[in-house]
């Protein structure tokens, strides 16, 4: 199972518990209760993403700015 920080977020909000309380460990619990053998947390590969996707676009930009292909 893959989660994200917006879930845990909205975890905690609807199980009553104050705001910001970190759920992190409860939430793989109850997954791993559920079934899941493996509970994967995307905030590292989130980091990852973001600047892959800002190269991307300047990439893009560039080539429509020169109206070249796109080749690396």
């Amino acid at each position: 199972m893959q989660t994200a920080p917006a879930v845990r977020i909205a975890l905690g909000e609807d199980l009553g518990l104050p705001h910001g309380e970190i759920v992190t460990g409860k939430m793989a619990a109850a997954l791993r209760k559920l079934g899941f053998n493996s509970v994967l947390d995307t905030d590292f590969t989130a980091d990852l993403t973001e600047p892959l996707h800002t190269h991307y676009v300047d990439r893009k930009e560039e080539v429509q700015r020169f109206n070249k292909p796109l080749h690396y």
